[in-house]
């Protein structure tokens, strides 16, 4: 109300998605955790064996991944530039044909980051905070990871992984919902959704969390979701298209109808060069050049 009346004194103004990480926040502040000085993302990662920095690198069967992902694209890829004129078969069949939308899911199910799994620059040089007292996370993601926990519980069912490997899952876990709560439903692209499958289903595989709540949503709920939207700008901008198309065709048409209209002028008024090299045209008509000389 204090905003409404213009008042923001003493008013703490929060990005978007940012207050849903308050009782983490405020449980960190309770627990009075600190930062771990001089430990960073980055030193973890460092630390960790080949064998887990390998994991990191492909976290899932690149290959067979990638072989899926291929045949998906190719299937949907028709549909790339469905709010152009030039593919309006391609936007009546979106709209009308019985179209497997469930290719879009598979799509960015198996899609894979050649990359692997990677922490955010700004992250790497980030002290980190003992969150339940195994979890080394960054210390602005620590009330986000910490919010998870109270939520879902700490899941993870891998005791094999390491602490650190567990920190470094932890970290990119929080990474990935931080993005997820800052992202509208309306501007979501199919890029966020290949990122954000592939880091979760790779983080369950590296640590295992069960991340498989996240991935349903994702693929169900969010993605038709995305798919409405898609139609919805679609339905909007073709026919927007179109108009201006037709506009500017029909100011293109004007144009040449009122040059056409001047030719009778044109003609009924040609110089007397002209008339004179037309003359000599229709005398040759038959001749070759070689006439003049043999």
């Amino acid at each position: 109300m204090q905003v409404i009346k213009g008042d923001t004194n003493g008013v703490e103004l929060l990005s978007l998605g940012e207050n849903r990480w308050k009782l983490g926040e405020d449980m960190d502040k309770a627990e009075d955790q600190t930062l771990i000085e001089g430990l960073t993302i980055g030193d973890i990662i460092d630390a960790l064996s080949e064998e887990e920095k390998q994991k990191l690198l492909q976290p899932l069967d690149f290959i067979s991944n990638k072989r899926y992902y291929n045949y998906y694209r190719n299937l949907n890829s028709k549909f790339d530039d469905l709010d152009s004129i030039e593919n309006f078969d391609n936007y009546k069949e979106f709209f009308q044909s019985d179209y497997d939308y469930s290719n879009f899911r598979m799509e960015v199910l198996y899609y894979t980051a050649v990359e692997g799994l990677k922490i955010d620059d700004q992250y790497l040089r980030q002290e980190v905070v003992a969150v339940d007292g195994k979890y080394l996370v960054p210390n602005t993601l620590a009330p986000i990871f910490k919010t998870f926990l109270l939520k879902y519980g700490d899941d993870c069912n891998s005791s094999t992984s390491s602490t650190g490997l567990k920190s470094v899952a932890s970290t990119l876990l929080s990474i990935v919902i931080d993005k997820m709560c800052k992202t509208k439903v309306e501007d979501v692209t199919m890029d966020d959704f290949k990122e954000w499958i592939f880091y979760l289903r790779g983080i369950g595989e590296i640590s295992g969390f069960r991340v498989n709540q996240f991935l349903l949503v994702l693929l169900e709920k969010s993605m038709d979701a995305y798919l409405g939207y898609m139609a919805i700008r679609c339905e909007k901008q073709i026919p927007e298209k179109l108009d201006m198309k037709i506009e500017a065709l029909e100011a293109e048409l004007d144009k040449c109808k009122k040059m056409r209209e001047q030719i009778p002028t044109i003609m009924s008024q040609k110089s007397s060069s002209i008339q004179h090299f037309i003359s000599q045209a229709s005398k040759l008509k038959h001749n070759t050049v070689g006439d003049e000389w043999f």
